[in-house]
């Protein structure tokens, strides 16, 4: 989140998320984009702060991501190494949970078994297949969960909800090490790769000489909030 100072500036919000999604993809271009490289968060930070003189201060979440190119259809044993220690200090995650509990490990949209999954952790070191649903009710018919667990206000109307379907593999929080067993795709929503995000331990992030570090612009998003000061 970017916020700036409407008072100082006639530019609009649009404009001003232009301009730092330049600024990041300068810094990228000129900062990345290569084999042993590190994103240094606090510069990053400075580098839009500086960006236009309205901007008061900006909330810049950061997460690395791998991806893979699946044969759809052909089980497959999957590792990504991300090649550094991993955030894990939110609470393990029931089988069933809301959908904004904050995970390590997340993913784009797939396809597997006929079902629309995500791929999670449950703060235990499992990596776990897992499937949307808007009810409570309809998460205990497909899956056989009782829908009486306690979730806060998860599960009712409109609200949507994670459902476990099983595990898929492990997640060492200490080394970034992830491996997914037999997992069979039968296709990626919306096309392209399977991606798969995790949030690092510390926000500086670094690459080995067989990793190029970069920001890709499909990954890259920016909010932008107009304020009074």
């Amino acid at each position: 989140m970017v916020r700036y100072n409407v008072n100082l500036t006639e530019k609009t919000p649009s404009t001003i998320r232009t301009l730092v999604s330049d600024k990041i993809r300068s810094y990228n271009e000129t900062r990345l984009n290569d084999f042993n490289k590190t994103l240094r968060y606090s510069e990053l930070l400075t580098e839009i702060d500086n960006t236009d003189e309205s901007i008061i201060s900006n909330d810049t979440e950061i997460q690395m991501v791998k991806y893979y190119t699946p044969i759809f259809e052909v089980p497959q044993n999957i590792t990504f190494e991300f090649g550094q220690s991993l955030e894990n200090d939110f609470a393990n995650i029931l089988d069933r949970h809301p959908s904004n509990y904050l995970t390590v490990l997340s993913s784009n949209k797939i396809v597997v078994d006929g079902i629309v999954c995500e791929i999670e952790d449950d703060g235990l070191g499992n990596v776990m297949l897992i499937s949307g649903e808007k009810t409570a009710d309809t998460l205990g018919e497909r899956f056989g969960f009782q829908t009486d667990i306690n979730i806060g206000n998860a599960g009712e109307s409109g609200d949507e909800v994670h459902a476990k379907i099983r595990n898929i593999g492990t997640i060492n929080y200490s080394t970034g090490r992830v491996d997914i067993i037999k997992l069979k795709i039968s296709s990626i929503v919306n096309g392209g790769e399977l991606k798969v995000f995790a949030r690092p331990k510390f926000k500086d992030i670094f690459s080995s000489n067989q990793t190029i570090l970069t920001i890709r612009n499909e990954d890259l998003s920016v909010s932008v909030s107009a304020e009074r000061e």
